[in-house]
């Protein structure tokens, strides 16, 4: 009997083998907590901003409306912000913003086409295919469009 009490106690002093699930629970957070540092490392910080269709207005227009910092990784960029604020502008019809991984950003803008200038009560408006006035100027020095004549619109502002 006493052969079995040795045993016992050999038993119990002899160090424990970890298990196979906590040895793969270990390595699951490693690669998770791995993937987490590279996902926000300088690997993934904007590189470059391009912009697409955009014709009347200049890029730098477009990037101090967006608001775009210069030093953001891509996964932090709210993209549906970005969208908002330029679809915002009166001069913009319609904005997609698109990831590019690692490091590019893409915006594509619409533009709204200048179609016709209308007289007003203060000068003339630049109205597009939905009325909506782009822009308001007391003289016409170039028209890049046809002038509406005979119908005078009276205190249109922009938009």
């Amino acid at each position: 009997m006493r052969t079995f009490e040795n045993a016992d106690r050999l038993r119990d002093k002899r160090p424990r083998e970890p298990s196979r699930y906590s040895v793969v629970l270990l390595l699951i957070l490693t690669v998770l907590i791995a993937c987490f540092i590279f996902i926000n490392s300088s690997y993934f910080t904007i590189g470059s901003i391009q912009i697409e269709g955009n014709k009347f207005m200049t890029t730098e227009e477009i990037f101090q409306i967006a608001g775009v910092p210069e030093k953001l990784n891509i996964f932090r960029l709210n993209a549906d912000e970005i969208k908002r604020r330029l679809s915002n502008d009166l001069r913009i019809a319609e904005v997609q913003v698109v990831r590019h991984l690692p490091a590019t950003i893409a915006i594509y803008v619409q533009e709204r086409q200048p179609l016709a200038y209308i007289a007003t009560n203060y000068g003339f408006v630049q109205i597009d295919k939905h009325a909506v006035i782009l822009a308001a100027m007391k003289n016409i020095k170039q028209i890049n469009g046809p002038l509406i004549t005979g119908y005078q619109v009276g205190n249109a502002y922009v938009g």
